[in-house]
Formats: structure tokens, sequence, C-alpha cells
């Protein structure tokens, strides 16, 4: 019987297609998703309840996202990343805070609910970054098309559902649905990073940031399917 060598498990983990400087990119990329989802989590803890629920804080939370995000893609390129650091905080910030009433939802259903949504998430990220990494590049670039399209319909028929007052997709759908769609979206934006690297572009705030976006929509969509999961054993019971 053939035994695995050592050597056998280090090419796993080998990138040919990256270069020295790419990694060393991704690096600092995925060092500063880290720090913002740590930023995230820490205001979602701590901000006060009576806080974030009223629409005057909803209103200022869009209008500084975009703001945060329209001062970073203003200056876009490798320069100022220390104002564009300090953006890409505040955005986590103010997303974590705004999660704050679904996890107190979540939490009063089933506390277990947050935890297996959070190891979820690192599964989900972990394992369509690898693959991402490990395909070839560019070859699976054609993923944004397709989910673009699938977001396009899913809006699409939300929109007649509203209009029409129709029940066309339930939520429980529509919830998986999406988190398919994001869960390849991991694959397209490292894909995508990864050639915005090569071509010069080291922008790893803004780089963190398409995939900070990616991470929250799947950890919502795993928190919303796992409660209504739970709901529904509850019901059958």
């Amino acid at each position: 019987m053939r035994r695995s060598s050592p050597n056998n498990f280090q090419h796993i983990f080998e990138f040919k297609d990256l270069t020295s400087g790419i990694t060393n990119h991704l690096k600092q990329v995925y060092g500063t998703l880290s720090i913002g989802c740590l930023c995230a989590a820490a205001t979602c803890m701590w901000t006060p309840a009576a806080l974030v629920n009223n629409f005057g804080f909803l209103l200022l939370s869009i209008i500084g996202t975009i703001g945060l995000i329209f001062t970073m893609f203003a200056k876009r390129g490798n320069q100022d990343h220390g104002t564009k650091f300090l953006c890409f905080l505040g955005v986590a910030s103010i997303t974590g805070a705004g999660l704050r009433p679904l996890l107190e939802r979540a939490a009063e259903i089933d506390p277990a609910i947050i935890v297996n949504a959070l190891v979820y998430t690192g599964i989900i990220f972990g394992s369509f970054t690898f693959a991402s990494l490990k395909t070839k590049r560019r070859s699976m670039l054609f993923i944004g098309g397709f989910c673009g399209s699938v977001m396009l319909g899913l809006s699409t028929t939300l929109l007649f559902s509203w209009i029409f007052g129709l029940h066309l997709i339930s939520h429980l759908a529509y919830s998986v649905i999406t988190l398919v769609v994001f869960s390849l979206y991991v694959i397209y934006d490292t894909q995508l990073i990864v050639e915005k690297a090569s071509r010069g572009d080291l922008d790893y705030n803004l780089h963190a940031l398409e995939l900070f976006i990616d991470v929250v929509e799947i950890f919502t969509r795993l928190v919303i399917i796992l409660m209504e999961l739970s709901d529904k054993k509850k019901k059958d019971k």
C-alpha cells in the first residue's frame, strides 16, 4: 500500500500560478479582512441595542457606509492606504453594529445558531478560496456573469411578487439561492483580485472590502436559514 509522504501534502498548498508579489498582496488582503471581521464582531457585541433599533441609526449607517466606500474608491490605487484602511474599518464597524438586531433574534431562538453560522461561514469561505487559488488563473471569472444573472432574476421575481401580491419564492428558498451565489462570488472575487494584483493593482483595502461583503452576506444568509429551520423544527414538534 502506497503511503503519502509529507511532500505530497506540501504540494496541496502550493499555488504555482501565484508569484511572490501576488502572494504577499494576498497576505495583506486577508490580514486586512481579518481585522475588519474582528471590528465587525466587536461593534456587534458592544453597540447598545437601543441605538441600532431605530430608523435614525439605519439612515445614518447607510449614509456613512456610502460615504466611506465612496472615499475608498476616490482614492483607489496604490496610494493613501492609511486613509482607506480607516474607511474600511468604519464600514466593517457599521456593518457589525447593523447585524446586532438579527443576531439577537437568532440568540432568542437558539444561541447555537450564531456559533454554527460562524463555523459554516469559515468553512465555506476557506473552501471556496482554496478552490479559487488552486484552479487555473482566469478560468473561473465567468462565474461573475452567472451570479449577476441569478441576482437579477431574483430581484425581478421579488419585484413582481411585490407588485402583483404573489408568492413566487419562499424566504427560505431565496436565502438558500443567495447563499450559493455569494459563495460562488468568493471564487470570482478571489480570482479577480489575483488578476488585478498581476496588473499592478495592489489596493489591498478595496480588495479586502470585496471579500468582506461576501463574508457578511454568507454569514447573514446562514443565520437566516438556520433560524427558519429551527423555527420549522419547533413547529413540527
